[in-house]
């Protein structure tokens, strides 16, 4: 058995190729927590085969051969970024193809409840509306040029956390010598098992921008801010069989 503990930050101006973001004209407009950056993370591993009926006797081979492992992982949520895109994609100049920007400045009073129940919730970090806690950006498509930074940093908000547990048991079934196998012929059965809990968890809030808008026409907040829209996957049962000589 063994378990770890891990703080760690990570930091970058963009965690995948080509990364523009919202503000090309400054580098340092770009600078936050990677895409990826968890800061608190717990694992706890471990493996079990009891030595029964040792041996080469019949009940060493039908008993014996049993083999238990897990690992348990819980760590903090993803980062994800408050956007505003009521810009039809003409900022800087028409056609531009940039179409969100930052909330100009954060009003505070958010709640940091990071459970997914919270998360399942609609404004569940922000029961007053994502307007009351974000300010809109200080800039208009017809007057064009270069928006104003940002006062909401990339990346500054953080989404559900993360729980699972997987395990894995299997038997090893001994059989008798036999002329063309030998005496080490084995049938072995095994199972995985994948968030053997059921345990629901909620995807980073990055994967779907609509849970990201503050909102869509600057006066009514986006009812879906800081909601996750969907889960990842459900409880897997794996089965396989094998045979060794």
């Amino acid at each position: 058995f063994d378990a770890q503990y891990r703080w760690a930050s990570d930091i970058d101006e963009g965690s995948n190729s080509y990364y523009i973001g919202e503000y090309p004209y400054g580098l340092q407009y770009r600078r936050g927590p990677a895409d990826f950056d968890v800061r608190h993370n717990v694992k706890m591993y471990g493996v079990w085969s009891p030595n029964l009926f040792r041996g080469h006797g019949i009940a060493s081979k039908l008993l014996g051969g049993w083999q238990i492992s897990g690992i348990f992982n819980w760590h903090t949520g993803f980062p994800w970024t408050p956007l505003y895109s009521n810009y039809s994609c003409n900022i800087v100049y028409t056609n531009s193809g940039y179409c969100n920007l930052r909330p100009q400045g954060y009003l505070g009073g958010m709640g940091t409840n990071y459970s997914n129940s919270t998360f399942q919730q609609a404004n569940g970090n922000f029961p007053l509306g994502a307007l009351n806690y974000f300010t809109l950006p200080n800039y208009s498509v017809a007057s064009g040029g270069v928006p104003p930074p940002p006062g909401v940093g990339r990346n500054s908000l953080r989404g559900p956390n993360y729980l699972d547990t997987d395990a894995n048991i299997q038997k090893s079934f001994g059989l008798p010598k036999m002329p063309v196998f030998g005496e080490n012929a084995r049938l072995t059965l095994r199972g995985d098992l994948f968030n053997i809990f059921n345990k629901l968890n909620l995807t980073p809030l990055s994967a779907n921008s609509v849970d990201e808008q503050v909102s869509f026409n600057g006066v009514t907040s986006n009812p879906l801010f800081g909601q996750a829209q969907s889960a990842l996957g459900a409880r897997v049962v794996s089965l396989q069989a094998r045979f060794e000589f």
